[in-house]
């Protein structure tokens, strides 16, 4: 939420609060269609940080994206540990769009030294199953993937039954396949 071209961080508590009551799973900031890029690095701190204090003694897990926009794993580092330093239950990075899938694997596999907050991988692009499962079997921490290419239905189930049913697998497509998911 913005106020004047400025983050509205009161607004962003009380969406938690609100979250939080109706029981819903899980929120993760920043996010949503891409709109983290309009952020500087302040705000994205501050935000993470009211989402925690809304989020604490709640039930509703909240995860950090940790991204960059020039892909500089040293401000991908910086928000990893801050979101292990305010409490956060975990971790969601898109990367950059020019990495292959061996620099895909590497980038996630620094995450995972970086923080021991469970690992969200963003696939977005050409992220074939295969890889996803190396990842999975390569570094501990990732357990959840927010898969946004191939056919979600027949991906979701291949992950599922590949990983014992240990790697959850978010999709939605954009919200195009979300009911069907459901």
């Amino acid at each position: 939420p913005e106020l004047n071209g400025k983050v509205d961080f009161d607004a962003l508590a009380s969406q938690v609060a609100f979250l939080r009551r109706g029981g819903v799973h899980g929120v993760a900031w920043p996010q949503i269609a891409s709109g983290w890029t309009t952020l500087d690095e302040a705000d994205r701190i501050k935000g993470a940080e009211v989402m925690a204090q809304a989020a604490r003694g709640g039930k509703t897990a909240l995860i950090i994206g940790v991204q960059s926009r020039t892909g500089d794993f040293a401000e991908i580092e910086r928000y990893a540990r801050h979101a292990e330093k305010i409490g956060a239950d975990g971790v969601i990075c898109i990367p950059p769009a020019d990495v292959n899938q061996a620099g895909l694997l590497a980038l996630y596999q620094r995450l995972g030294k970086v923080t021991s907050l469970p690992i969200m991988v963003q696939a977005v692009g050409d992220v074939p199953v295969d890889l996803l499962i190396k990842m999975y079997e390569t570094i501990p921490t990732v357990r959840y993937v927010k898969d946004e290419t191939g056919d979600p239905m027949q991906r979701v189930g291949e992950i599922t039954r590949r990983t014992n049913g240990q790697m959850k697998s978010f999709s939605g497509f954009g919200v195009y396949t979300m009911i069907n998911e459901m």
